[in-house]
Formats: structure tokens, sequence, C-alpha cells
């Protein structure tokens, strides 16, 4: 097509040279020249050729513009022409057509390795491990929108120039943090190492030290910056970051232990007390010697001692050859006052906590002996005469009967009777029945008899050793002593009301827990005398002591009596011969019973103190036992 002007092969004159008229008063140049009235004003070859040129520009625009709309016409739901992905060509392709074509190259891509760098170490996992996902279904509709942006005409423009511009379709990544965190745990637990502390041990009472060396450790964080969103198919490379980890105990910081690991094992430590001698090798003290952690302003260090645990175990050991008891007198009463059977003695005692101390002292120093430190142990029960010389009068009697009691029985009432026999209680001193009576045991001679546990009376060793006790219990209190501990028994015993004493007057004893107690408050020591009258059934303890004036009264009180009951069904003991029976239980009123005692100074003079000791006891029903039928 071509183009045209109205001007076009017209010939462009000059109009004639005027003379210039000057104006009053106006420039002698300037002046503007007069257009002849009905001339025609001609344009320049300029103008026309500018005009020319725009004319063309908008046909070439106009047919742009329509060959864009009739390619974006023919290619509508399809990827225009030269669109591609990393050189692979989808133009002309629908959306599920481009994933098609995609998804391939973009698994590829997600199982190709990405490589991880410490040094000469290398880590590849793919790309999927590392936490990188893609999305096609995105990229296929980018595929279909390249060539296609903006709004009209643009839109057409850009259709047409696909073919120049040849665009590419931007890979759609994304990158799970947490997954690239879980890869480079893995990766560190590789090259992570603790640091080394420095450190000492002995071997064979040698001193061996161990020098510190850093750790290292991933950083996990820094790494991870590192790691970009991937925008291509290029496989990254990153390199790990690690950081330098120090140790805690430095060597500077072992100097001051190992100085004195070395003094203490520099030479054998004798051990000294009396004309005895022991010695400490270093191979002992280096098995006693352990290395502990402190903290200071400079940081942590080590200092080396002795281990007082270990040391005191040994020191234990010490004491079982060096430890000598006191030894008690004893006395027994002659008729007029009391006679000394055996003198007391003092002992030896170690003192283990002073000789530790003493040996980790000296343990460090240049003299290698320690003076072990020893206290003399005195008996409880002396034989001076001052204190014999107190015990010349009866002061009080406890009595109680026994009668129908079975031969375990009376061997128990006899065996605690016997090793109470001599007992003396100082001047102020507490007297404990079962501290004083020792294990109740039958490598002690005791044998099985019935006991009251909890509801029940039952076969247990010592059955009778409570005869014992109450009847201890009635000379401390007619003594007019403090009772500091006594417990009552679970149901009345005849045993204890056979001699006609009111109910209430008893002392229950059980080894652990259930004590007898009292003290002797008086300036004079207190001899205990035993003595079991088998043909009377009789046991009795008798106190003897300065008589110190007192008088004691003892009311009983009663109340809130409730009968047995019938007897309960008979229970079947396999252990019984057959066709025998026999009673395990005894039938007891329940009742409330109060023991008050009055002490006065001399019969009818003031009251010193009073007390009272009240017992609840249950009912009681009578059982039996019967052998198999």
């Amino acid at each position: 097509m071509g183009l045209s002007t109205d001007y076009a092969g017209m010939q462009l004159t000059r109009p004639a040279a005027r003379p210039r008229v000057r104006a009053a008063g106006g420039p002698a140049y300037g002046g503007r020249p007069t257009r002849r009235a009905g001339s025609r004003r001609r344009s320049s070859p300029a103008a026309g050729a500018l005009r020319a040129g725009i004319g063309l520009s908008v046909l070439a625009i106009f047919l742009t513009g329509a060959g864009g709309v009739a390619l974006d016409t023919a290619y509508a739901g399809r990827a225009l022409p030269a669109v591609h992905f990393d050189a692979v060509p989808v133009g002309g392709l629908p959306a599920d057509q481009v994933r098609s074509v995609l998804d391939p190259h973009l698994n590829s891509f997600l199982a190709s390795p990405a490589v991880f760098v410490l040094g000469d170490r290398e880590w590849r996992p793919a790309a999927a491990e590392m936490g990188v996902a893609v999305d096609s279904a995105v990229m296929a509709q980018d595929a279909l929108q390249l060539g296609r942006e903006g709004a009209w005409p643009l839109r057409y423009f850009g259709a047409v120039a696909t073919a120049a511009t040849k665009p590419s379709i931007p890979l759609r990544a994304s990158l799970s943090q947490g997954q690239l965190a879980a890869l480079l745990h893995a990766i560190a637990a590789e090259i992570d190492r603790e640091p080394v502390n420095a450190g000492l041990q002995v071997r064979n009472g040698q001193l061996v030290t161990g020098q510190a060396a850093p750790g290292r450790k991933v950083d996990i964080s820094a790494t991870s910056e590192r790691v970009s969103v991937p925008h291509s198919l290029t496989p990254q490379r990153v390199e790990v970051v690690v950081a330098s980890t120090a140790p805690v105990v430095s060597d500077a910081a072992i100097q001051e232990a190992q100085s004195q690991a070395a003094r203490i094992l520099s030479a054998p430590l004798t051990l000294r007390l009396g004309d005895k001698t022991w010695t400490l090798t270093p191979v002992q003290l280096g098995a006693m010697l352990e290395f502990r952690r402190s903290s200071s302003t400079d940081g942590e260090k080590l200092t080396a001692v002795l281990s007082e645990p270990r040391l005191a175990a040994y020191v234990k050991t010490l004491a079982g050859e060096v430890d000598r008891p006191a030894t008690d007198a004893q006395l027994r009463w002659n008729g007029g006052g009391a006679t000394v059977v055996r003198a007391s003695a003092d002992g030896v005692r170690l003192d283990q906590p002073a000789a530790v101390r003493a040996i980790i002292a000296q343990a460090t120093g240049e003299a290698r002996e320690v003076t072990l430190p020893a206290a003399i142990a005195r008996p409880a029960i002396t034989s001076d005469p001052a204190l014999v010389a107190g015990i010349k009068q009866l002061v009080a009697t406890g009595t109680s009967k026994f009668a129908g009691s079975s031969p375990e029985r009376l061997n128990n009432i006899q065996v605690a009777a016997n090793r109470l026999d001599g007992a003396v209680i100082p001047p102020g001193a507490t007297f404990s029945f079962l501290k004083a009576l020792g294990p109740i045991t039958k490598a002690n001679g005791y044998q099985e008899g019935l006991t009251i546990q909890g509801d029940a009376t039952v076969p247990g060793i010592g059955g009778g050793v409570c005869q014992v006790s109450t009847t201890v219990f009635r000379a401390a209190f007619y003594a007019g002593l403090p009772i500091v501990e006594r417990h009552q028994h679970s149901y009345r015993v005849s045993y204890y009301e056979q001699d006609g004493s009111p109910v209430g007057f008893d002392a229950a004893v059980y080894d652990p827990g259930v004590d007898l107690r009292f003290r002797n408050d008086s300036e004079f020591a207190i001899l205990m005398h035993a003595a079991v009258d088998t043909k009377s059934s009789t046991l009795a303890f008798r106190f003897y002591s300065t008589n110190t004036g007192r008088e004691v009264k003892l009311t009983p009180q009663k109340a809130n009596e409730i009968k047995a009951g019938p007897k309960l069904p008979d229970v079947l003991d396999p252990q019984l011969p057959k066709g025998t029976r026999k009673q395990v239980e005894w039938s007891a009123d329940g009742v409330d019973a109060t023991i008050r005692r009055i002490i006065t100074n001399g019969a009818g003079g003031p009251t010193i103190s009073s007390d009272a000791y009240f017992s609840r006891y249950v009912p009681w029903r009578e059982k039996w036992a019967v052998g198999p039928p």
C-alpha cells in the first residue's frame, strides 16, 4: 500500500524580497512580513516526511495488534509459541499437557543432589530430602499466561512478541525450613564433636594427665541461611558452617589439682596411735583420691582431695582394731548393801570424724605422719565407792503372779528377769526396758509363746516378757520415779490381776517401738534385783538405793464396763493333732481403767506430785482352735 499527500510533486517558490519598513519607534529589524490577501500557505518537505512516518507507524501498530488478536485467539487455552522451560518447549500445549511435559524434568531435579561441603567431606542429599518442593500446576498456569500479561491492547502485542522474546516459565519452588533443619542435624551428627576436658586420674598410685581438646559443632542456623529457595534447576553447593567449642576444663585449670595430687601421692602416710602404727601407701591413697570440679571467676577448675566417705570407711576398720568398750561394774545385793562382783574399767574409742579430718589435713604436707585422736570411753556404771555406798536399802518392790503359764512363757519370764537382775540406774539416767533387755530372739534364749499383736493373740518369740515389764513398772511406780513411757495391753490379761492388783496396772512392751521407760530423779543409783519363785508363781523386782522418804498411794478407778460376750466359733488349725482342741483366746470384759498415784514426802506429809495412767481395754471373746476331724 502506498502513501500519498496533496503536496506531492509541487514545486515551492520563495516570494520576491520586499524592502523592510521601519515603524516609528520600533526596531530596525524584526518586523513580520505580511501575507497577501488571498494567498495560500505551503508546507515544508520535513513536515511532509513527519506526517508520512506517523502514518506508517499507525499502520504498523494496527497490523501488529491485528496479528496479536489473531494469535491469541488461535492459541486460546494453550501456551503461546516459543514458551519454554529449561529448553523444553511447551508452546501450543494446554495446561494438563504442560504439566505432563514438566513433571519428568521437575522430578529429576528433585532427585538430583545438592552438595553440602566441609573441607574434603561432602554430603549429597536429594533436593527433596533437603525440603525442596515444586508446584507444576502453578507452572502450567504460568505457561498459559506468558505473553498474555497486561490489559487490552497491550496483551495482544505481547502475544506477537513471544516469538522474539521466547519467554521461560519461572520455577515455582519452596523450601521447608523444618525439613532442612532435620537434614542439617543429621549431618551435624557426623560432624559434631564434644570438647575434651583436661583431666586427672590415678593408676596404681601414679598420676595420669589427660590433655584438653576443643570440640566442634555445626551452626544449624548459619548454614540454613546459606541455602536459598531454588530459582533454577542448577544444584546448590553449600558450605557447612562449623564453630569451635572450647572445653570446660582447660589444661591450665588442672594445674593446681595436679600439684595437690602429686603431694598426696609423694610418699606413704603413717598413722600412729600409741604404740600402734598403720601405713597408707600411694596406691591406697590413690584409691581414695578424688578430683572435684568447682567454678571460679576464671572458669571451671579441678582440685584434688581425699574422699571423705572412702577415708571414713578405712578409718572405721582402724576403729575395729583400736576401740575397746568400757566395762560396766556389776553389783549384787548382799542383804545389807551392794557388793561389786565386777569392777568397772575405762575403754578407748577412736574419734573417727576427727581422724578423717587429721588425715586429710596432713596428706598434702611434707610431714608424712598423723597422730590419730582417741578418747577415753567411760563406763555407764562405775564401781566408784561413792556410787556403791548410795545403794544401801530397799526403796520399792513390784510383784506379779504368773500361775497357769505355759513352759515356754515361764522360760521367757526367767530369761528376761535374769537379764535385768543386777541392772543399775545411775542418778539422773533414764532406764529403757528394751535397751537394758537386749534383742528378744531365740539366740538369746527366748522361746515361742503367745503374744498380743494387733487384735489377735498369736504365737511369737518372747511371749511372757510383758510379765516382766509389768512387774518392773510396778516397782518404778511405788518408788515414785517419773514414768516417761508406758503402754497398756489391748485387752485385760488375767495374769496381771491374779495377785489382786487393780485392772490397768500393767505395762506392755514390743520390740521395736513399744517400750517402758522411767527416770531416776534421785541423787543415788538404783540397783534392780529380780526374783522368780516358780513354787508360788511369783515374780518380784526390788529396787535398792537410798530412801528418799517418798510415800506412794495408788487409787484405782473403773468405768464403762462391757461384757465380753459369748465365745467365738471354733477355728480349724491343721497344725493341731487330729480331734484336739486348744484355747487361743480368753474371755475378758472391756473397761476403762485409771490408776492414780499420789506421792507425798513421808507418811501424811505434803504432796510432792500426782499422776494418772488411763487404759481402755476392749472386750475379748473366748476362742478355741481344733485339729482336723
